[in-house]
């Protein structure tokens, strides 16, 4: 008999060979599958490497390709909801992914996702066909979950501001390299006892539909999600009763957690508090945490420009909080009201012109309210594509952001463009990070983002 070494050891020796042949074999497929796709299609060959990996992985679910004529977008996401053929698109199976092959998908109503389905937008644009009506749901009926990646929703319309782009009932909703873009009534909205995502996409010129409480952009109550890597811009509520023209933040009905990384806040409006972020508590209990945020230039049209928070709990890290404006003249960066806390201290700059700009907060020893007169003085008051996946807000080279936070306590390991810190910016000699969300340099590199 041998002993259980050697036995191991030959087992392991035959599961090598095994596994070599297997290697061999996914290899000849991706060949001669290989052939049969064209160099310049880029959109079919995703498509066909998606289904390869799918029949040589043996993965549950089914690629439906929609191409908007022999395959609706409506008809697709029957046919993932279903497990069942409808019109021209094949059936689903399990978790399902919606292959878009025509850049432009026009709908003429609501999509509801009721499955686990996956949406490849492959640059696509998904927009109403001029009908007033939210674009997408997710678990409107029972429960379901969407990841939508690179594809633009645009068109959507809700009276209530309750996500006119997609709205997120029961289940999960993950965003990834997309754009919300044109539409009125919110763009996304997560629902109570959700949870999701938003990864490296933009959230811009979208605007609230009338008096209801929530954003004109993206709106969060009672959900767990995290915001990376994104750009929410130039979006406005309407309403004199709707705050939060960036962000509207509640832990109505249940608890919320949030945290935004690496993320561009800036050039919204809002008709009451908070042009960039309101945040509320509603007495169930929230964690809001923003890790290298940049929060400029947004207006509201009452109180507080930047961030109000109405007796909520929230911590701010290594953020540019700055020249937001307000036509009340107290707290136009910061304002807290009431109850609650927001802690600072963390190599944050708030402020201009040797003013902090808060009501209700104390700022720690490490913080930096910057005597600069002029925005332009910290940052590139213009988004510009200064590399990665979204558009951000270079820093000034001799502004008060650059290489202040000693390397040792850097809060995060890239920025928002994808660039790894901590970057001696400053070239003095000392590799330190910068504040807010993009690290500074001179060279533009990861163009195509981080991932």
């Amino acid at each position: 008999m041998q002993c259980p070494m050697v036995v191991l050891i030959n087992i392991l020796r035959y599961i090598t060979i095994i596994t070599n042949e297997i290697i061999l074999i996914v290899s000849e497929k991706r060949c001669k599958m290989a052939k049969n796709i064209k160099a310049n299609n880029r959109i079919k060959q995703t498509a066909l490497v998606s289904a390869l990996l799918l029949e040589l992985t043996g993965a549950q679910g089914a690629t439906i390709i929609v191409d908007g004529t022999t395959c609706s977008f409506a008809d697709a996401v029957v046919a993932a909801n279903t497990d069942t053929a409808t019109g021209g698109c094949s059936a689903g199976a399990g978790a399902d992914i919606l292959e878009l092959t025509s850049p432009v998908i026009n709908v003429t109503a609501r999509a509801d996702i009721e499955s686990d389905v996956t949406i490849n937008g492959n640059g696509a644009t998904i927009q109403s066909n001029g009908s007033y009506f939210m674009m997408l749901s997710v678990g409107y009926y029972s429960s379901g979950k969407l990841t939508l990646n690179d594809t633009t929703v645009q068109g959507g319309y809700h009276p209530y501001n309750w996500g006119a782009g997609v709205r997120a009932y029961n289940g999960s909703l993950n965003i990834n390299r997309s754009t919300f873009t044109n539409n009125t009534g919110g763009a996304v909205l997560f629902s109570p006892g959700t949870s999701g995502s938003i990864k490296q996409s933009t959230i811009s010129d979208n605007q609230g539909a009338n008096a209801d409480w929530y954003s004109g952009a993206i709106s969060i109550s009672g959900a767990n999600v995290t915001i990376e890597d994104s750009t929410i811009s130039n979006n406005s509520t309407i309403s004199t009763s709707s705050g939060g023209g960036g962000l509207y933040i509640t832990d109505y009905l249940s608890p919320l957690q949030l945290t935004i990384s690496n993320t561009t806040i800036s050039g919204n409006t809002a008709e009451k508090y908070g042009g960039g972020i309101c945040h509320e508590d509603s007495g169930n209990g929230s964690t809001v945490v923003l890790n290298n945020v940049t929060l400029i230039n947004n207006h509201s049209n009452t109180y507080t420009g930047g961030l109000y928070n109405d007796s909520a709990n929230m911590t701010i890290n290594q953020s540019l909080i700055s020249g937001n404006t307000a036509t009340e003249p107290a707290g136009t960066e910061i304002y807290l009201f009431g109850s609650g806390q927001i802690d600072v201290n963390n190599y944050n700059i708030i402020g201009l012109n040797s003013n902090a700009g808060v009501a209700g907060v104390s700022l720690g020893a490490s913080d930096i309210i910057p005597t600069e007169t002029s925005l332009t003085d910290i940052v590139d008051v213009n988004l510009a594509n200064n590399g990665g996946m979204t558009p951000t807000h270079n820093l000034n080279p001799t502004g008060p952001a650059v290489d202040v936070i000693p390397s040792a306590f850097c809060q995060l390991t890239h920025d928002q463009t994808g660039i790894a810190r901590p970057i001696d910016g400053n070239n003095n000699g000392t590799t330190e990070c910068d504040v807010g969300a993009v690290e500074f340099y001179v060279d533009i590199i990861f163009k195509d983002g981080f991932d």
